[in-house]
């Protein structure tokens, strides 16, 4: 055997997770979460900055679809060198990307005290994802319809352009007779010529009757 499991969370981080849960029951709450599942690099080159990094807790709404608030549950050990920088580069990622973040560095806080101190981030976050989508939904309607416009405008000129050329072809351009009518054409021809063949052939047979008859 080369691998075994470990433990998502340490004890301490499970005593945090379970405050988080009681005091915000109404949320959902995710653990251990990747930050590239939480943030997007514009530019390719700047995953590097973050693609290896977790945070302890992410709490989102009750739909788990939007991340409100990063908690990062900091022990001893962020207090080392390269901790602090790995904190200082989570911090400037999240920032950036719209994320707030609050670092905890006291897991027995009572639930009345961190719903102090976390609540009225969870709301202002929301209130600003409201205000955005808010401005932002007519502005996608404004652009689709001026999208639209454009391209029925466009497709009418288009048409327009096209119309004008096939009118100018079809005043220079001799109209040819359809098969339809080259067809009727040519069996009228045919029915002419029979009639007189017909009719020849008859006054020839009536010319040869009345002459025996009067030569006998």
């Amino acid at each position: 055997m080369r691998f075994k499991s470990k433990p998502l969370q340490t004890g301490a981080e499970v005593k945090f997770f379970n405050l988080l849960q009681n005091t915000f029951p109404d949320h959902y709450i995710a653990v251990q979460v990747a930050m590239s599942a939480l943030v997007e690099a514009i530019e390719y080159k700047d995953r590097s900055q973050f693609r290896t990094y977790y945070v302890d807790y992410v709490i989102c709404d009750k739909n788990a679809s939007r991340p409100l608030l990063v908690v990062e549950l900091d022990d001893p050990t962020h207090n080392r060198d390269k901790a602090k920088e790995r904190d200082a580069r989570k911090n400037a990622v999240l920032a950036d990307a719209g994320v707030p973040i609050y670092r905890v560095d006291d897991c027995k806080l009572s639930s009345q005290k961190l719903h102090e101190k976390l609540a009225p981030l969870l709301n202002a976050q929301k209130t600003l994802i409201e205000n955005t989508t808010k401005t932002k939904v007519p502005e996608v309607k404004k652009n689709a319809s001026e999208v639209l416009k454009n391209i029925s405008q466009k497709y009418q000129s288009q048409k327009t352009n096209e119309e004008r050329k096939t009118d100018e072809q079809l005043k220079t351009v001799p109209i040819p007779l359809s098969e339809t009518s080259r067809n009727t054409t040519f069996n009228d021809l045919i029915n002419n010529d029979t009639i007189v063949i017909v009719v020849s052939v008859v006054a020839i047979c009536a010319i040869y009757m009345i002459t025996r008859i009067f030569t006998s």
